[in-house]
């Protein structure tokens, strides 16, 4: 049977639990934010139950799937770095049953949305009150509960149906196959639905028999019930006749959408049938008996002697019998023979008489049941010398006390069905129908169950005793009507139990007749649909509010079918769209009243329009910048668009939802905007100009105080600041001519900076340095510190690393390591003095890379390593 039907449910028994006490409720709370996490714990504890906590994504999907006996989530969407809880939610589903309830912060529609497509138990937002958090929890477990009870009905009617013995199938209005069960599909030799869709019905059916075929189904699809016997020839050959119990399929609207019917094998009847005319055939024909055949077996010379009609009762022609009694052993069925010669042994014995039943092997290979008999004839010894018997064959009657038992069988079934069934089954006399009305002869336990009352408290008493006032008198009125007219009726109406509550039950009443065709009873087959009747009133109050919802939102909501045509808009697509709500009502999305562009001005595709694509992808979309023109106004309204589909079970758009937000005053405050970063980077880059020749000039004025003083001391000093005045010009350079202004190459920046500070000195041609330095974007403010830091601890490599030495190598490498980089500076001079701590440095260079390197969070180090080693690691 295709999986769509009678299928769908299978595998989902496994994941249905029992129900707890809320004692032995334990709940998964997922929250990264610790302080809320324990909060909510400490609220779900106090009203009875246990609490196991998340943090992150990840974890949840791990304590899920490890954790059987969590029995309900309540799931966080936004925690942090990693998987998020929708995520979370997609994959513990994937794994198991359970009843998720969203607790997040969020409002958006979309957010919303985006839960109710991976379940809909519930959506609580944070700070609501404790009361609300525990109800939700309360009523998440009942719907919990409530689908358990659907998917269990569903298992038990899909097993019934996979295990009925007889063929059960759905046909389409054309007559093509829709669903068949296990036990069609052995009647048609096939394997699998698709086997049998490959060829209509009628190919299957013999030729004398399509014609009444396809009137039972036009019949059944003008709303008819209808029967038919046929013959058939399945797959591999084999013939067999079909009985056909046909109806037609109603959708919940009443539209015949299809045909289903109940059919069950009747070859082995029809084959009875067929045997019970030859067998009167031959009845008036036979001299002696119908069907009988007689024969002698000459003991003394094994000599065995048949009529036509044992030949015809071995399925054998006379010239192929040897006429020996090996002859006749050999068509015993293998596992008659030992019987059949021992009961034989017996009579020739004078132990019992002869009369004895064995089955017969025809050379076609079928099977036949005889009946033997016969007299022995004895000498005057006493010893046997023939045996002159009969034999007729007694399959038919085998096969009827087969029929029988399983009748037999089938009746004791149903009886216990009836007792034990889940829906209460009452049984009453057929009239009369006015009052007092026909008596109840029968309930079972399902009856006592739902209304309080037991047998022997109603029976003898008439259906009357569970009406009262809010009964609707109408539905009634119909049903005495079809009582009258000996019809099957069904109602939904308002009982009372025995202690006086209300509860709504759905009846079914049918006649039921004896052999005769007189109609002795009536049965009732009723169910409690109180719930049912509940839940399609907060279904209606559901609707009721999620309109007013719609129409009160700000933002513009439209509501489309899968052919795009409008279906619903609230007032703010009105006004957007520039159409009332009964003109956009019935217009589709391609309609030429209005036009969508792209923010470059280019009209979309057809393709592009946002329900299109929509349909198109069977996927949500989400901020969408779109321009609307209306065919009145040349300026666009620029509209953000969001659009979410809805599916069916088969995922097939039944809606799809389009809403969208005026942001027309952001796109223009995004357009003066952006003027002024342009004005704002042109007036950057003349102030940067600016620093850099009033650098340049700081660094002349120093060059000529050099050349105009003859200490050495001073003269170190300026040299040390002209280094220094050179990082920041060399920063400069590079804010210049970056494009944003706020982050500069560090790579370039180094190497440059380095060959500035090695040009002040005499001898740098000596000294070669090496340069590995990964290229990252350093903000200009953190880099004008690390310049500062790169100045010092070169100028300080090249003043006391090499003293005496002709030659020398500079190692300056960066290496980006996660969150963090590593700056070092590597020489193979003479390394630190004796005893040299940072802490005990009174340098004016050391002291201010220790400041600097605080004022970035950077953590500095010096050492000596086959000359000195600086180190500096800092955040990116």
């Amino acid at each position: 049977m295709a999986a769509t039907f009678f299928s769908s449910c299978k595998g989902k028994r496994g994941l249905i639990e029992n129900c707890m006490d809320k004692k032995d409720k334990t709940l998964l709370v997922v929250e990264d934010q610790v302080i809320i996490a324990l909060s909510t714990r400490l609220v779900l504890e106090s009203d009875g139950y246990k609490v196991i906590i998340a943090q992150t994504g990840e974890n949840a999907v791990e304590l899920a799937n490890a954790h059987a006996e969590i029995d309900l989530i309540l799931m966080d969407i936004n925690l942090g770095n990693g998987m998020d809880g929708t995520e979370a939610a997609t994959l513990i589903l994937s794994k198991r049953l359970v009843p998720i309830i969203f607790f997040s912060s969020h409002t958006e529609r979309a957010t919303i949305q985006k839960t109710e497509s991976i379940t809909s138990y519930g959506y609580v937002v944070k700070g609501s009150d404790d009361t609300i958090l525990l109800a939700s929890i309360k009523m998440a477990f009942k719907l919990f509960e409530a689908n358990k009870k659907v998917l269990l009905n569903e298992h038990r009617l899909t097993s019934i149906i996979e295990t009925e013995p007889e063929c059960v199938k759905v046909v389409d209005p054309n007559g093509h196959l829709l669903e068949m069960n296990a036990a069609g599909l052995a009647m048609l030799e096939a394997e699998t639905v698709l086997e049998v869709q490959q060829h209509t019905l009628i190919e299957f059916i013999q030729p004398e028999y399509r014609e009444a075929f396809g009137k039972l189904h036009k019949r059944v699809m003008n709303g008819e019930n209808g029967t038919l016997e046929f013959e058939v020839t399945g797959l591999k050959g084999t013939k067999r006749w079909l009985e056909t119990h046909a109806t037609p399929l109603r959708s919940e609207t009443g539209q015949i959408i299809g045909l289903l019917s109940v059919t069950r094998d009747i070859t082995t009847r029809k084959h009875l049938e067929i045997e019970t005319k030859i067998g009167k055939e031959r009845l008036s024909l036979a001299c002696l008996a119908s069907g009988i055949g007689i024969w002698e077996y000459d003991l003394i010379d094994s000599n065995l002697i048949w009529d036509d009609q044992m030949f015809a009762l071995y399925g054998i022609k006379s010239d192929t019998f040897g006429g020996t009694y090996e002859a006749w052993r050999k068509g015993l069925h293998p596992e008659d023979i030992q019987n059949a010669e021992q009961e034989r042994e017996e009579a020739l014995a004078g132990e019992k008489s002869y009369d004895t039943e064995f089955r017969v092997v025809w050379p076609d290979g079928s099977i036949h049941h005889i009946r033997a008999f016969a007299e022995i004839v004895r000498d005057a010894s006493g010893k046997p010398v023939k045996m002159i018997g009969a034999n007729y064959d007694i399959s038919i009657q085998k096969q009827a006390q087969e029929v029988i038992l399983k009748n037999q069988q089938h009746l004791k079934l149903l009886e216990s069905e009836i007792i034990n069934a889940n829906d209460c089954v009452m049984i009453t006399e057929s009239e009369p129908f006015d009052l007092p009305g026909p008596r109840i002869i029968y309930v079972n336990k399902a009856f006592t169950e739902m209304t309080g009352y037991t047998a022997d408290e109603v029976i003898g008493k008439t259906p009357r005793i569970l009406q009262g006032p809010k009964t609707d008198k109408q539905e009634l009125k119909r049903l005495s009507g079809a009582l009258r007219r000996w019809e099957t009726c069904e109602i939904t109406v308002i009982n009372y139990k025995k202690n006086g509550e209300e509860f709504w039950i759905n009846m079914k009443i049918t006649p039921v007749a004896d052999e005769t065709g007189w109609f002795t009873h009536w049965i009732s087959i009723e169910r409690d649909v109180t719930k049912q009747k509940k839940e399609e009133l907060a279904i209606l109050e559901s609707e009721k509010r999620y309109r007013s919802l719609l129409a009160n939102v700000n933002a513009g909501v439209v509501v489309h079918a899968p052919d795009t045509s409008i279906i619903i808009s609230n007032n703010a697509a009105s006004k957007l769209l520039g159409l009332s709500d009964d003109q956009l009502k019935g217009k589709t999305a391609i309609d030429p009243h209005w036009k969508f562009i792209h923010e470059d001005g280019s009209a979309f595709r057809l393709e592009e329009y946002p329900v299109s694509r929509v349909i198109a992808e069977k996927c949500p979309i989400h901020n969408l910048v779109v321009g609307v023109l209306d065919g009145k106004s040349k300026t666009p309204t620029w509209v953000l668009v969001n659009g979410e589909p809805l599916l069916n079970d088969m995922s097939e758009i039944t809606e799809v939802i389009i809403s969208f937000t005026d942001i027309t005053a952001l796109k223009r405050s995004e357009e003066r905007l952006q003027i002024l970063l342009q004005e704002k980077n042109v007036l950057l880059k003349e102030v940067y100009h600016r620093i850099k020749n009033n650098t340049a000039t700081i660094e002349g004025l120093l060059a000529l105080q050099i050349k105009a003083t003859t200490h050495p001391a001073v003269v170190v000093a300026l040299q040390d600041s002209i280094s220094r005045v050179k990082s920041v010009r060399v920063l400069y350079d590079k804010l210049l001519v970056s494009e944003d202004g706020g982050e500069v190459s560090i790579k370039e920046y180094i190497e440059n900076l380095s060959h500035s500070i090695m040009a002040l000195f005499p001898f740098e041609n000596q000294i070669k340095v090496e340069i590995d330095i990964d290229d990252l974007l350093i903000p200009s403010k953190k880099l004008f510190s690390l310049g500062l830091i790169v100045n010092e601890l070169i100028t300080n490599v090249m003043k006391y690393a090499f003293v005496s030495r002709d030659s020398g190598i500079i190692k300056i490498s960066l290496i980006k390591s996660g969150t963090t980089a590593i700056l070092a500076i590597q020489d193979n001079g003479v390394g630190l003095p004796s005893g040299f701590t940072m802490e005990g440095s009174k340098g004016f260079g050391i002291m201010l890379v220790k400041m600097l390197s605080e004022q970035i969070h950077a953590t500095f180090k010096l050492a000596s390593e086959n000359g000195t080693r600086a180190e500096l690691t800092f955040y990116l």
